[in-house]
């Protein structure tokens, strides 16, 4: 079985560290299982066109 866990956040680690916690529980569940992180903050670091989101914080008003 492979699984492949995408961390989407462009900034911060939150999101990343729950990503992999999360594949360590599985490949704990399941040795057997091949488990591959893909963390887009590694990306943003080298590409002008990721950018981190404006506006997030916002509230409608």
């Amino acid at each position: 079985m492979k699984i492949l866990g995408v961390s989407g956040s462009l900034t911060g680690e939150k999101t990343s560290i729950g990503v992999y916690e999360a594949l360590m529980a599985i490949k704990a569940e399941n040795p057997e299982a091949e488990t591959e992180l893909l963390d887009l903050t590694a990306f943003r670091k080298k590409s002008p066109i990721l950018k981190e989101c404006e506006g997030a914080n916002r509230t409608n008003e």
